[in-house]
């Protein structure tokens, strides 16, 4: 597959976020050093999906599982021995062989640690519903969570959470805004924010800390190959480097995140003897959408 990648010499990504030039020449020397090939790394110019019969103007999409199930939706994932070329966990696998989930971001709540004293933040998801958080709450645009949430809760119960929520009279707005809003004071918890964004409000220093809550909330992030695009075995073979060792680290450095499906990382680590929720691919495909629907619904977006 090597050989056969090499001759295809580049890649087209699909790569949710974006990716600075810096962070693509890391990607690619490192792709090209773990299976001695010489694969070109280049941003797509458009992340819309092909049309009925048409080639994909990219070759594999790095985002969310939300995004890979789509795609699954579509008919345009392909099963993959991932296990086999790789040695990728069982658990990795998603949407049929489709899709490999390569690392899990964190979502918790966070709070301005000026404004709300030590040991005073929300204990719990539903301590966030307290009459003390009235209007002085953040819920963002990213509703996907209490989707997921409601896969080990229940529709019912999380129905109920949302709509406690709404009730909150909270701040409205996309998550980096109400991230923002947070370091500002303008509010004093936000509900839920992935670890990602509060690993670079870290890096600026800003006075911003995650409430320890459990059940842990957690995404997968996915490599999902386009098999009827331009580069097929570069696109397998990107999304598989992302399990290795140094597809691993590397991930780690660019964005702090992990596998929990690999032994000693540190995300494996951080889920250790906690509880956590990570929604499984048939729900994602069968019930995460509607769900997500209705609770934008209730909380007004």
């Amino acid at each position: 597959m090597g050989d056969k990648a090499t001759l295809e010499g580049e890649l087209q990504l699909n790569w949710s976020g974006g990716l600075n030039e810096k962070w693509r020449q890391t990607f690619e020397a490192a792709f090209d050093r773990e299976f001695a090939i010489h694969v070109g790394l280049r941003q797509a110019a458009s992340s819309a999906l092909p049309a009925a019969g048409q080639t994909p103007t990219w070759d594999v999409l790095i985002g969310s599982a939300e995004q890979a199930g789509d795609l699954a939706r579509g008919g345009l994932l392909a099963r993959q021995e991932w296990s086999k070329l790789f040695g990728a966990p069982a658990q990795a696998v998603l949407f049929d062989g489709g899709s490999l989930a390569f690392a899990q971001q964190i979502v918790r709540p966070a709070y301005n640690t000026k404004r709300v004293p030590q040991g005073t933040a929300p204990a719990s998801w539903e301590g966030l519903l307290e009459a003390r958080w009235k209007g002085r709450l953040g819920v963002s645009s990213a509703v996907d969570v209490w989707a997921d949430l409601s896969s080990s809760w229940g529709d019912q119960r999380a129905s109920r959470f949302v709509a406690g929520l709404a009730a909150q009279q909270p701040l409205k707005g996309t998550p980096s805004e109400l991230e923002q809003k947070l370091e500002d004071g303008a509010i004093d918890v936000l509900a839920a924010v992935d670890d990602r964004r509060l690993r670079a409000a870290k890096d600026r220093a800003a006075a911003v800390a995650a409430a320890e809550v459990q059940p842990l909330l957690l995404q997968s992030l996915t490599a999902s190959p386009l098999p009827a695009s331009a580069h097929p075995n570069a696109a397998i073979l990107f999304a598989g480097f992302l399990i290795t060792q140094e597809g691993q680290q590397l991930w780690q450095d660019y964005a702090g995140q992990s596998s929990i499906h690999v032994p000693g990382s540190p995300s494996q680590q951080l889920v250790q003897g906690k509880q956590y929720v990570l929604a499984d691919p048939e729900f994602v495909l069968r019930d995460r959408p509607a769900r997500a629907a209705k609770y934008a619904k209730t909380l007004g977006y």
